[in-house]
């Protein structure tokens, strides 16, 4: 087994690991760095797509490696349907790269119709998608693969467990945490595949200071605070995750909820429809784009004049990183809700705070934060590591991976790999 790291120590996000044994290669994750990439693309949510540039340009920034690891083809592992696990596949297929991607079918799914709404969706076409099963092993080249899914911030996330042809396995734990499926569930669905797999391959996202609100508390959070306004709500969320979404959907269950086009789409791809009223759609907007034009079979588009007329019977759930195109001011009584993801570099904290300024300065309305982390806290993956025994461990993802040093101090075989750094 040789493995090698393109996701640089200290980073979080921007996952590319490349599984090596003997001339079979696959890829764990194929994700842009927003770090990196921050130096080029305009930082907003949806649309976060590579310019067209040569490969050797990209390998040079180390946004992408460098193009001999993959421009005979690519094999990749899929762990979810964030930018920063598959962004960077933009590459390969803008240069006619043969890529394979492999996860199961609601990833595939969800990747698609992200891709579609970032204008992507034609580049997705060049790509071969073949679908794994939950819980079952399948085939691929000399690798046998395990989907096992886990909870985090998004629907259709997966962990992976892998068997090489030499009897060792690796388990690759994508983004997770226990809020919804327990460190105990997940360490009994391993086990029914092996006792313990010889290296793991995880995330430490969450060492930094951090909310300790789980997603089990959105709920019960939300509508304490809703229950002390009667103006217009406004909610900044995270997109794809219908957990999330049913949460507001029952604490504004006497409002008519509407949500941005893009959010729209991925509810309506994912059956999760009959959560929201309408489709908040401006005004000023003449095209549709292909996606927005399925939209108008289902729901009910809605503008800025129909929700300054009726604030109070409103709440709406809105894109964070596209432009707030509520161009009127908000009636006495309003507030917000920020349920986001904690930033993790200098690049989201400003526009976090720049968010905070607009509504505060220039809607004049209270915000509040409920939002639970995407991501286990540090102690709570020292202690599922402890519990599987691996020979080698492998942290990424993470601000601070050595912290895991202090919280497992008997246990060697810690590493903390940089780009480029190949490990057999």
């Amino acid at each position: 087994m040789e493995l090698n790291f393109f996701t640089s120590k200290g980073e979080v996000g921007g996952n590319q690991i490349l599984l090596q044994h003997d001339e079979e290669r696959i890829w764990l994750d194929f994700g842009l760095s927003f770090k990196k990439a921050a130096r080029y693309i305009n930082p907003i949510l949806e649309g976060r797509q590579l310019p067209k540039m040569h490969l050797d340009e990209l390998a040079k920034m180390q946004v992408t490696p460098p193009s001999q690891y993959y421009e005979a083809g690519m094999r990749i592992l899929v762990s979810h349907a964030h930018v920063d696990h598959y962004g960077a596949l933009l590459a390969p297929l803008e240069h006619d790269i043969k890529v394979e991607i492999y996860a199961p079918e609601d990833t595939l799914r969800l990747l698609k119709a992200r891709m579609e709404i970032s204008n992507a969706g034609s580049l997705l076409e060049k790509a071969e998608l073949v679908q794994l099963q939950p819980y079952t092993k399948k085939s691929v080249s000399d690798y046998e693969i395990v989907p096992i899914p886990v909870d985090h911030s998004i629907d259709a996330s997966y962990s992976y467990l892998m068997f090489l042809p030499d009897g060792q396995s690796l388990y690759y734990s994508g983004d997770y945490r226990f809020d919804l499926i327990s460190a105990e569930k997940t360490l009994e669905t391993i086990r029914k595949f092996t006792e313990k797999p010889d290296v793991v391959i995880s995330e430490l996202t969450g060492v930094a200071s951090r909310n300790p609100l789980k997603e089990q508390d959105m709920r019960p959070a939300m509508s304490k605070v809703a229950q002390k306004y009667n103006g217009f709500a406004t909610i900044f969320s995270t997109p794809s995750y219908t957990r999330r979404m049913e949460a507001i959907r029952h604490t504004f269950k006497d409002r008519t909820l509407v949500v941005d086009s893009s959010y729209a789409y991925l509810l309506y791809v994912a059956n999760k429809s009959k959560l929201i009223n309408g489709v908040f759609v401006s005004e000023k907007k003449r095209v549709f784009t292909k996606w927005e034009r399925e939209l108008e079979k289902s729901f009910t588009f809605v503008g800025e004049s129909e929700l300054r007329q009726k604030q109070n019977n409103y709440a709406i759930v809105l894109n964070p990183y596209h432009k707030l195109k509520l161009d009127f001011d908000f009636t006495p009584n309003s507030f917000s809700i920020l349920s986001l993801t904690e930033p993790f570099d200098e690049e989201g904290f400003i526009h976090s705070s720049r968010l905070e300024a607009f509504l505060l300065q220039h809607r004049r309305i209270p915000i509040y934060h409920i939002h639970a982390s995407g991501h286990a806290e540090a102690f709570d993956i020292a202690r599922f590591i402890e519990e599987l025994k691996p020979s080698k461990v492998f942290l990424i993802h993470s601000q601070s991976p050595e912290t895991i040093h202090g919280l497992l101090p008997k246990m060697r075989n810690l590493n903390t790999p940089d780009y480029g750094e190949s490990v057999a």
